[in-house]
């Protein structure tokens, strides 16, 4: 599931994605927070890759089923396109990962990147 927060600029968004990824992570249900800047350059191909090594870090199942699809793949770590790593890096571990209870990603201003 997807939640969007849109609205103008100074409205809020990023104060509510800071007050959501804060509740989480104290519920410990934070699996990943990522916060763009204006004016800093990031690139958007480092977004799934940085999701999968938060998951990876904080959940063991999901580590060993990263490290199945990635391993001997060098394509496919250093691979620049955005649909594969999120095919890869997300879709393909977690599809029989059983997880208990919800765990929340919280992107703000990915408009930014």
């Amino acid at each position: 599931r997807a939640f969007l927060v849109t609205g103008v600029a100074g409205s809020g968004k990023s104060a509510i994605a800071h007050t959501v990824a804060r509740h989480f992570s104290d519920q410990k249900r934070l699996g990943s927070s990522l916060f763009f800047k204006r004016n800093v350059t990031e690139r958007p191909e480092t977004l799934f890759g940085t999701i999968a090594r938060d998951l990876a870090d904080s959940d063991p199942e999901f580590r060993s089923k990263l490290l199945g699809v990635v391993r001997g793949s060098r394509s496919l770590i250093q691979t620049t396109s955005v649909l594969r790593q999120f095919q890869s890096f997300i879709l393909e571990p977690t599809k029989d990962l059983m997880m208990v209870g919800p765990l929340v990603i919280v992107i703000d201003a990915l408009d930014e990147c």
